[in-house]
């Protein structure tokens, strides 16, 4: 036989390695061709792992937890098993699996190794509570990098208690329309108790707002749903109590002491930190990760009921590698003993599917009455059909107020400098204090910034670049493209390090990292996707890299370069889990994609098909800001066209809208005065008589009365429009609700 070549019997071994991995060929025939090929079997085949133990124990693992296992590690595996198949048949293919590929044994050994045991139920709790606390301690700072990498702090140091509204009562509708058709123009705001359904005067059942510690709120509610901007801390919340719960179920009770006995302690960190004089078990969930399992594992609708969230809570954390008894939440949830957060219902991007969750909620919430119960979202997210009813009452965090800002300035500088100094020392103490007082200070002679630092997020954010920068920006679309140059590139040349990335032989500085991303932010919304799969994002920026090399084989080496130095130096995309990516926050994945949207020629048009949707608002007011730094007229043309749109939601939602953007962008970078033009046309809706001709078209389809009743509602909704411009209070809480899902409180 003619000996190969190298490469071309490399290639040949390659091909028929994989079809013996695939299982097209048994070994008899893989020996056989070996020998073919002049290679001698022994060097290639492994002596057969011993599976009999694997086997053992996969035999103790339920049939949910073999799939579990399956999707987690074994993809490949999951994807022969069919509807029906017995446990035992799965069980077979993974060991199948792992005989045809013994580099798979480790994998499925390690998987086994860090699962509690089945039956027992107290080292179950104990890894969990583990898992829990490791996963929410920390809060990783992207754009600060030490010399071991990205740095992370203690939440608990940096941890600022956020405000929130709560109300007692509501106002009826119907007498607060009536009111309202009865006043002056301009009256209502200056007799506050008149301002909406939802806030002030004694008559008709309706009380104060008031402003309380969202774990006053808790107190107060053992089924809330905490409303609030992006930004605002609504995770980091949920982040918190989750930890603050699971250190209360570890430390309570025992404690050690001097001589490394353990006794008996009266600490109870929820009683010091909540006021809550109760232990519970939390469970902490991405609403968006169960919307995503309903709509490829259960469409049908039908077969809604609480059964479907229960059991997706142990699929959860066993993609987490987490297995847990089959019994483990249900026994727990059945005695009232948990904590129940569920995170962003507003990230469900199909407002049908949300609306499926929510009612999924209200069920599970129904069958296990005895929990508390906390659901967050973004205001805009969380309309018509998404509410909760089952009780549930809603609050609405606060801006930091000026105590707020200092505050998380001194904690989050001290964190910072202390990290980076490998400890906690009287320079670092004094070094932090005085950084955070220059923030501190940068803030509070800026109008236009300290508007921004009532966010945490955008707080975070100024903290960020002030490090880098001497002055601050003052707009929020300025501020996120300095927070995200930071984030890709401007540590390492803050540093005096290389600021540009070698990329196939291309050097890409910050500018053209970012131009890389926004795409793939754009494709995600339009996907509505908080994550991405790694195979996906690859191919998207290997249509960004392949006119570039015009090489594919040197594309996909330059897309695995890119991705590694975005994950390894910036922690602007994030791998959330194996395989998964992510922007380390939605806001960052709406700027790129609004940039995105504000470079093509059919901006205007392709931002007014989606005006309308709550998925899409961020995008759309952070495009205006984008456009207003090129220049005034694209701006102008943007928000002009945003004005003149009929197709609405609701009535006045696009004058709103453009208002909010012009907020953003400022008076000076537009033309005209469109912001008058704006006032002029809901104050003359708003000024509109009641009165009615007799022969009017409406008037004798409907009735007079239900015209008046349209009069009237379209003239509440002109008055909450124009007090939302005048008062700036764009992302306040609607005071014109319809609520057929549960009242807020």
């Amino acid at each position: 036989m003619n000996r190969e070549s190298s490469s071309a019997l490399n290639d040949k071994l390659a091909l028929l390695g994989q079809m013996y991995a695939d299982g097209d060929i048994n070994e008899a025939t893989y020996r056989g061709r070996l020998v073919k090929l002049g290679v001698d079997p022994d060097t290639i085949l492994a002596p057969p792992p011993d599976l009999s133990t694997l086997r053992k124990r996969l035999n103790r693992l339920d049939d949910s937890q073999i799939e579990a296992l399956a999707i987690d590690r074994f993809p490949e595996v999951k994807g022969k098993f069919s509807e029906g198949m017995r446990r035992d048949a799965k069980i077979n293919l993974l060991l199948d699996y792992c005989r045809r590929r013994p580099e798979a044994v480790p994998v499925l050994e390690h998987w086994l190794n860090v699962q509690p045991a089945t039956c027992n139920l107290a080292q179950a709790e104990a890894c969990y509570l583990t898992h829990i606390i490791e996963s929410h301690s920390r809060l990783q700072l992207q754009g600060i990098r030490s010399a071991s990498g990205l740095v992370s702090i203690a939440l608990e140091e940096v941890y600022v208690t956020l405000t929130a509204t709560v109300r007692q009562t509501v106002r009826a509708e119907a007498a607060w329309l009536a009111e309202m058709a009865q006043l002056a123009p301009g009256e209502a705001k200056r007799r506050p108790s008149f301002a909406s359904p939802l806030s002030g005067g004694t008559e008709g059942g309706s009380t104060q707002q008031v402003k309380v510690a969202v774990q006053e709120a808790l107190r107060m509610h053992p089924r809330l749903v905490v409303l609030g901007d992006p930004g605002c801390g609504k995770t980091t919340l949920l982040r918190y109590l989750a930890l603050t719960y699971a250190r209360d179920l570890t430390e309570h009770g025992t404690r050690t002491t001097d001589e490394g006995q353990r006794e008996m302690s009266d600490v109870n960190g929820v009683q010091q930190r909540l006021g809550l004089d109760e232990h519970r078990l939390p469970i902490l969930l991405p609403l968006r990760d169960f919307a995503r399992y309903l709509e490829k594992a259960c469409p049908d609708v039908g077969a809604d009921g609480p059964k479907l969230l229960l059991d997706y809570l142990r699929l959860y954390f066993t993609n987490q590698s987490l297995t847990l008894p089959a019994d483990f939440f249900a026994t727990r949830l059945q005695a009232g003993e948990c904590t129940v957060l569920l995170d962003g219902l507003d990230e469900v991007a199909s407002m049908a599917t949300r609306q499926r969750v929510s009612r999924i909620v209200e069920r599970f919430t129904l069958a296990y009455p005895d929990n508390r119960y906390v659901v967050t979202s973004r205001i805009v997210g969380y309309t018509g059909g998404a509410r909760l009813g089952a009780d549930y009452a809603v609050t609405t965090v606060c801006d930091f107020t000026d105590a707020d800002i200092a505050r998380f300035a001194h904690h989050w500088n001290r964190a910072v400098e202390s990290v980076l100094a490998g400890g906690e020392t009287p320079y670092t103490l004094r070094q932090a204090a005085a950084v955070a007082d220059k923030l501190i200070a940068a803030i509070e002679s800026n109008a236009r910034v300290r508007e921004l630092a009532v966010n945490p997020l955008l707080l975070t954010v100024i903290a960020l670049v002030q490090r880098y920068r001497a002055q601050l920006p003052e707009r929020r679309t300025e501020l996120y493209e300095e927070a995200i140059e930071v984030l890709l590139g401007k540590w390492d040349e803050a540093k005096g390090l290389e600021s540009k990335t070698p990329v196939s032989g291309y050097e890409l500085d910050a500018k053209e990292r970012r131009s890389m991303l926004e795409p793939v932010a754009l494709w995600m919304m339009e996907q509505r996707l908080r994550e991405i799969e790694a195979e996906e994002l690859r191919q998207q920026l290997g249509e960004r890299f392949y006119p570039l090399l015009g090489d594919w084989r040197k594309t996909g080496q330059a897309v695995d370069v890119f991705l590694r130095l975005i994950r390894e130096r910036s922690g602007l995309l994030v791998e959330r889990g194996q395989g998964i990516y992510t922007f380390s926050h939605l806001t960052f994945q709406e700027y790129l994609a609004a940039r995105a949207v504000a470079d093509r020629e059919d901006y205007v048009a392709y931002t007014l098909a989606r005006v309308g949707d709550s998925w899409w608002r961020e995008v759309v007011l952070l495009e205006a800001g984008y456009l207003s730094t090129q220049g005034q007229r694209r701006a102008t043309e943007l928000i002009q066209a945003i004005m003149e749109h009929a197709e609405e939601p609701e009535p006045y939602h696009n004058l709103v809208l453009a208002a909010e953007a012009l907020r953003d962008v400022g008076p000076v970078c537009v033309e005209g005065d469109l912001r008058g033009e704006i006032q002029r046309r809901l104050q003359q809706e708003f000024e509109q008589p009641l009165c009615l001709s007799k022969k009017s078209f409406w008037n004798n389809l409907l009735g007079r009365q239900a015209r008046v009743a349209d009069l009237i509602q379209r003239r509440a909704a002109a008055a909450e429009a124009l007090g939302r411009i005048e008062s700036g209070g764009f992302g306040a809480q609607p005071a014109f609700w319809t609520l057929p899902w549960g009242l807020p409180v």
